[in-house]
């Protein structure tokens, strides 16, 4: 089958592409993820681990990157985790969401509107999600006012799904239940109110998709014989880089790298990458409490599925059916939240790693090693 770079129901396209000759890909899958398609950009995957999590399993984590050293690392820093005395992961899901705004002909009639949509219509509103999907369930309704505009924030549960494109749909199913009911003018069904893509105190507050929170204490002799490094000198580095540079730069994002370990694991489970913009909002603790490192993490914002999307293509299924392999046979739940879970000990292990290698200055020389620069390489 070869590769068509013309999709059906697009115009042509102004110029002859270049087909891509060095791909390795079901080229029955065109028109399915992609559009145009010329060929398949190929990524090295690589895998750290294991890391056993309470209750859950015992798990490895694909992670799909271009940069030396990201896999290392975070193998290191599992390592670690794996020797740690206490460890505990909590997962909450929080539904996904999506945002639309409404025009009221006053301010009185859109606050009117919004207690509307929280009491009266919720019947019609479950009854019309019922033939739309048996996998997506209204979970809560948030709204606010501004002048005269309304802004509603649907929360959904999409099952196994990520569920992006199953909130779309839903939200605009309910949308014209509200313009039929209510009289009001629909705008957009997506009026960043969701909030998507975007960095949100919204989203930390209540969070969308998965809420993670991670919990472990690291003996001395870990991270000395692991990470090469002492209590004393990475919670130093750990207060001055996460909280006085953090702040210093103006940002609200407390943690070293956890994009790079989101981006990487993404990719290799087939995720929405435009997703690690918002997830990767994370906070980190590094405390000393006695004599061990208190570590904690927390993700508020875990955007992730096991069907749908990307987790189709054969790579990208191999490697999430590599993560659940570690799966307990009586766990019960659902299993993108084992994903979220095993992304929250990868991410964790990363910060470590990372932390560590700054507290002793050695950063440079693991790229170095890891990367072969200076060896030909420009």
């Amino acid at each position: 089958m070869a590769l068509n770079s013309k999709s059906s129901h697009l115009p042509p396209l102004p110029f002859k592409p270049k087909v891509v000759n060095q791909t390795i890909l079901d080229l029955s899958w065109q028109d399915k993820n992609i559009e145009n398609m010329i060929g398949a950009t190929q990524v090295p995957l690589g895998v750290a681990g294991p890391v056993e999590i309470p209750d859950l399993g015992k798990f490895v984590v694909p992670l799909a990157t271009t940069e030396a050293a990201l896999v290392a690392s975070v193998n290191r820093g599992l390592k670690t985790l794996r020797q740690a005395t206490h460890l505990q992961i909590a997962v909450r899901y929080a539904g996904m969401t999506r945002g639309p705004i409404f025009e009221a002909g006053d301010l009185k009639t859109a606050i009117a509107a919004g207690r509307a949509i929280k009491t009266k219509l919720v019947p019609l509103f479950k009854q019309r999600l019922k033939d739309i999907s048996q996998h997506t369930n209204l979970i809560k309704i948030q709204t606010q006012v501004l002048g005269r505009y309304l802004f509603v924030r649907f929360r959904f549960d999409t099952d196994e799904a990520m569920g992006m494109n199953m909130t779309t749909y839903a939200a605009t199913a309910l949308s014209e239940i509200i313009s039929r009911q209510l009289g009001l003018k629909l705008t957009t069904v997506s009026a960043n109110f969701c909030s998507d893509k975007k960095l949100s105190f919204s989203n930390f507050f209540f969070g969308r998709g998965y809420q993670v929170w991670l919990e472990a204490v690291i003996s001395q002799n870990s991270l000395k014989n692991i990470l090469k490094t002492n209590i004393d000198n990475l919670v130093k580095v750990y207060q001055q880089k996460i909280w006085y540079g953090t702040s210093m730069a103006g940002g609200f994002s407390f943690n070293a790298q956890v994009a790079n370990v989101i981006a990487a694991f993404y990719l290799a489970t087939g995720q929405d990458l435009g997703h690690v913009a918002d997830n990767s909002q994370a906070t980190l603790v590094m405390e000393k409490p006695d004599k061990d490192l208190y570590l904690s993490l927390f993700l508020p914002n875990l955007n992730i599925g096991v069907v749908g999307g990307g987790t189709k293509l054969p790579c990208q299924k191999e490697a999430i059916d590599l993560v659940l392999k570690g799966l307990n046979s009586e766990y019960a739940g659902k299993k993108s939240a084992v994903l979220a879970s095993v992304l929250a000990a990868a991410a964790a292990a990363g910060e470590l790693s990372l932390l560590a290698a700054l507290s002793t200055n050695t950063l440079a020389c693991a790229h170095k090693t890891l990367s072969g620069y200076g060896k030909g390489d420009k």
